[in-house]
């Protein structure tokens, strides 16, 4: 289907305004979609990729997500996380001296999964992925098993397929990696259900947000100090008010 089906698809489905809206936020990546068609969505790896015998540096856009709920209108186009921005997330927080092994790190919108698997190296208790979208989900297990045998590790990473906002948060010290994975009303609900989970049982939470289009849903939250900011990320944390 081209660029052209899919919009008039998306304005019969969403409206107009929210068609633009998506367009809006991603528009060089549509504009090329217009310009040379499917040709850019052709297989493509890139150096991590290579060396680690996986997918996970091609775009999927909304509509390909597979996802049947009518919260589909929230996601956001596939795209893989920067290698070099999450290294310096970690670089960011390397004077906290975290002890990684007392933490479980939760990657919401885990897509293909390199989130996950470029958390690895940094020996957390637990590493789950949570994901909406079918398709990238399955993606995101085969890839993690490619990457485990071709890296002969022996983690347990888990990809769990739910929406976002009816995830259940684990009671115990979270490190909560996110890199703009849904637009504002599933935002909203998610650090909703966060606030309650740290209400019923406080415990430390660090959180990184990659491209924080959407930080004002944590602002003025009482418990979450934001420790650094760039224009590439955010981290907030619920013990440490400054780094």
């Amino acid at each position: 289907m081209n660029i052209i089906s899919k919009a008039i698809i998306s304005i019969r489905s969403r409206g107009f305004w929210e068609t633009m809206k998506v367009f809006l936020k991603d528009y060089r990546y549509y504009l090329k979609r217009l310009i040379y068609g499917n040709k850019i969505d052709s297989y493509q790896k890139d150096s991590f990729d290579d060396s680690n015998g996986v997918e996970t540096s091609s775009m999927v856009e909304i509509d390909d997500l597979g996802v049947k709920s009518n919260k589909w209108i929230y996601s956001s186009i596939y795209q893989a996380t920067s290698i070099e921005i999450f290294n310096n997330i970690f670089q960011a927080i390397d004077s906290l001296s975290l002890c990684f092994s007392n933490f479980t790190f939760i990657d919401v919108g885990a897509g293909k999964g390199r989130g996950l698997m470029l958390a690895s190296k940094y020996q957390f208790k637990n590493i789950i992925g949570i994901e909406f979208s079918p398709i990238l989900a399955e993606i995101g297990r085969d890839n993690i098993n490619k990457y485990m045998i071709n890296n002969d590790l022996t983690l347990h990473i888990e990809v769990v397929l739910i929406d976002a906002t009816e995830y259940i948060l684990p009671k115990e010290q979270l490190f909560i990696f996110l890199f703009n994975p849904f637009k504002k009303p599933v935002m909203k609900k998610f650090v909703s259900n966060l606030v309650h989970s740290y209400n019923e049982s406080p415990r430390r939470m660090i959180i990184a947000y990659q491209n924080p289009v959407i930080a004002d849903a944590f602002e003025k939250i009482p418990f979450l100090n934001c420790i650094y900011h760039c224009n590439d990320f955010l981290i907030y944390d619920t013990e440490y008010s400054g780094l």
